[in-house]
């Protein structure tokens, strides 16, 4: 019932850990901000750096973490890769 936060700000890299679930949090944020890739993790998708692997397995790099690579499971690859292109589209 613990959730670890990571924020950019200006270039540098703040951790929070707050009292909640990440279901609850996913309900509290726009789903234009967020996007669901793990059941451990929920990750902005304008930060996305990098997309790598294939129907087997995702990892996402993302800008300000350019060291660790973010898993995606095979039951959020669908809705990674349809809100990736819609991302695509809009710009």
């Amino acid at each position: 019932n613990y959730v670890s936060i990571v924020i950019s700000n200006q270039g540098t890299i703040q951790k929070e850990s707050i009292r909640n679930t990440i279901q609850n949090i996913q309900g509290q944020i726009s789903s234009d901000q967020v996007i669901r890739c793990h059941r451990s993790f929920l990750i902005n998708p304008l930060k996305i750096k990098s997309v790598r692997g294939n129907a087997q397995g995702l990892r996402l790099s993302l800008y300000e973490l350019p060291n660790e690579e973010i898993p995606v499971s095979r039951s959020y690859i669908k809705a990674v890769k349809e809100k990736l292109s819609s991302l695509q589209q809009d710009s």
